[in-house]
């Protein structure tokens, strides 16, 4: 069964209840007292949220609410009330494993929409991806697409940013079940991308848990692990999510089928089990039983696996009728009508306006005809392409647009990631930064961060520029700051092999024949304020020391973060008693590799050096670098992103 529904019941319920079980109960009485002291609307209101918060612990419950909100909406409520009733049953006969009676309510959800028209764009938005999980679950994956598709441009006509991620989240386990696994990662790459901008915590989990399940359909088994485990260390932590322990210790029992490691998938799925059979979820209590059934043939348990097969027989035989595929069928009629019509609507204005134009044309040709001849045929030849070609040229545009406004809403996202560059000019005695992409994104970032007495430094240049390079930046931004802030490590050497290890788990390096060879230049530093040491270490980036009126280039390791050879790699360390008014400078090789002069050659190290031996402290720095570059780059294309960062102790 394929983990959809639950992100859209459960995104809300866990940011409300993530804090404390104590503050959840709270906010559960609270609900439970305004239900009964409510009425109309409200009441109907507040049902469906006490419903949605038993989804993770008590399905029945949950059912329960549900018909009384379906019958308080039919005696009091609106039509839109009546609506987000119906969808609410849907999802929780889902979540049971009734897909009969779930596309029963879709469909009278479908009905009310019809009518409802665009005054109901947000659930109309839900109830797409809600129609689309039920295509995925029977294996219509391509029709769970269109649908997919469908609800994320509701979406992005209301922007709802939270809830576009979920339906993303979705959509990639559809391509992952067509085996279009390019197009499930694209998909999980933006998903991720706005869980960070937003930071949302609980969706980034889930987008996580969704990158397990695309590897597990591939056999990545050591990629799947990795990401399926992120999400369960995740939802342990709060109270109140059985449905989905249930569904990530599901997942990695499978993980163990794959591997042959048969006591830690019989582990995975007994929990997973206890789980399923606490809150009621039929569909995964399923899947336990057949992956245990697998479990006790693999050990040679034929007894037990004849017991678990009846036990997985019995409920496929109640959970799957053919009358779910013919229901959800007559939802995808029901909801073709709708757009039937407005087409035929569409159509029938055309005609009108064409048999108007029909005349005008016949009138003016017949003139022309008299008048011109044979002139009027060779300038009617001349406007009708000339129309063509300008259609092209709006159809070019518009692509053209499309892809600009997609890139710079990516560059607002990078920009947000990045730390604030006033927070590093609080942190030292004084600081510059020169960033310049190549492109509207950029492949090069900067990281820093206080640590007790601490401070950390860290500047990275991504394989290749744009947008590739940016989700590499995107990449390496979320695991510093798990590994540095989170991890509390702030030894050079070993934040280094630490981000190696997760860049290639991240990008499924560790796996043997991986054709993925990205990976990132890092130079990284450490500054103790109590004794004023400060500790380096270069992953084929070096570190410019300037002591007074001395410079010295300190060289990194020869070995990059991430790519086919780094597995292993190991990174020296130097160390370097500083004083105040020393300083440290980072730079990518965008600024050294920059074509310019009258000879049209590199920049080079040595002219940077040049450059700040004549400066005077980091203004002095900023005032001669920059004008440096661009009178050494004159007119010419920039070659590479830039990335210049240097600090005063």
């Amino acid at each position: 069964m394929k983990f959809k529904m639950v992100r859209i019941l459960c995104l809300f319920l866990l940011l409300i209840f993530a804090s404390a079980g104590s503050i959840a109960q709270t906010q559960l009485d609270s609900l439970l007292y305004e239900y009964k002291n409510q009425i109309g609307s409200k009441k109907i209101e507040t049902g469906i949220r006490i419903s949605s918060y038993y989804d993770n612990d008590n399905l029945f419950k949950s059912l329960e609410y549900a018909n009384e909100v379906l019958a308080f909406a039919q005696e009091f409520g609106t039509a839109n009330n009546l609506l987000t009733a119906y969808n609410r049953l849907g999802i929780v006969f889902y979540k049971l494993g009734d897909l009969s009676k779930s596309n029963d309510n879709f469909l009278e959800a479908v009905r009310l929409v019809n009518q409802l028209g665009s005054d109901s764009k947000s659930i109309e938005s839900r109830l797409m991806n809600n129609i689309a999980n039920n295509y995925d679950e029977l294996k219509r994956s391509r029709l769970a697409i269109k649908y997919y598709k469908k609800s994320l441009v509701l979406k992005r006509q209301m922007s709802d940013s939270a809830r576009y991620s979920i339906t993303l989240n979705n959509m990639a386990l559809a391509y992952s079940n067509l085996k279009y696994y390019d197009s499930a990662y694209t998909v999980l790459r933006d998903a991720l991308a706005i869980d960070v901008l937003l930071n949302d915590k609980v969706s980034e989990a889930y987008s996580n848990g969704s990158l397990g399940e695309v590897f597990l359909h591939e056999k990545e088994a050591d990629s799947a692990t990795f990401y399926l485990n992120q999400s369960l260390m995740f939802f342990t932590k709060i109270p109140d999510t059985g449905y989905v322990l249930a569904y990530y210790h599901q997942k990695l029992g499978e993980v163990g089928l794959i591997t042959n490691q048969l006591e830690q998938a019989h582990n995975h799925f007994k929990k997973a089990l206890n789980f399923a059979l606490e809150v009621g979820a039929k569909p995964i209590e399923k899947d336990c039983y057949k992956g245990l059934e697998m479990v006790a043939m693999g050990l040679g348990n034929f007894e037990k696996a004849y017991e678990y097969s009846q036990l997985y027989a019995q409920l496929q035989d109640t959970l799957y009728k053919t009358e779910s595929a013919q229901k959800l069928n007559a939802i995808e009629t029901s909801y073709q009508i709708k757009n039937k019509e407005q087409e035929i609507s569409i159509l029938s204005a055309n005609a009108q306006v064409n048999e108007y134009k029909l005349y005008a044309a016949a009138a003016i040709i017949f003139l022309v005809i008299i008048l011109l001849g044979f002139m009027y045929y060779r300038y009617l030849f001349k406007a009708r392409a000339n129309q063509v070609l300008k259609q092209k040229n709006n159809t070019i545009e518009k692509q053209n647009k499309e892809i600009m406004d997609s890139v710079e809403y990516a560059k607002g996202i990078q920009e947000a990631i990045l730390p604030e560059f006033s927070s590093i000019e609080s942190i030292y005695n004084s600081a510059y930064l020169y960033y310049k992409p190549s492109q509207v994104v950029s492949g090069d970032f900067y990281w820093a961060d206080e640590i007790n007495e601490n401070i950390i430094l860290v500047l990275a240049d991504g394989t290749g520029h744009g947008v590739p390079g940016a989700f590499l930046s995107v990449m390496g931004t979320s695991l510093l700051k798990q590994i540095i802030t989170e991890d509390k490590i702030c030894k050079p050497d070993e934040i280094l092999k630490k981000l190696n290890n997760k860049v290639r788990e991240g990008l499924g390096q560790s796996k043997l024949g991986s054709s993925l060879k990205d990976g990132m230049d890092v130079a990284v530093c450490t500054y103790n304020k109590r004794n004023k040491r400060l500790s380096f270490a270069g992953a084929k980036r070096p570190m410019i020391l300037k002591k007074g009126n001395e410079l010295e280039v300190i060289k990194g390791s020869r070995n990059s973060v991430g790519g086919a050879l780094s597995a292993g790699s190991q990174y020296d360390i130097h160390f370097f008693d500083l004083e105040k008014g020393d300083a440290i400078v980072f730079f990518t090789d965008g600024i050294v590799d920059q074509f310019g002069g009258t000879e049209n050659k590199k920049f080079l190290t040595k002219r940077l050096l040049n450059v700040f031996e004549k400066s005077n402290g980091i203004n002095g720095i900023k005032l001669y670098f920059e004008e440096e570059m661009k009178e050494w780059q004159g007119s010419r294309e920039q070659t590479d992103d830039m990335l210049l960062l240097a600090v005063e102790i």
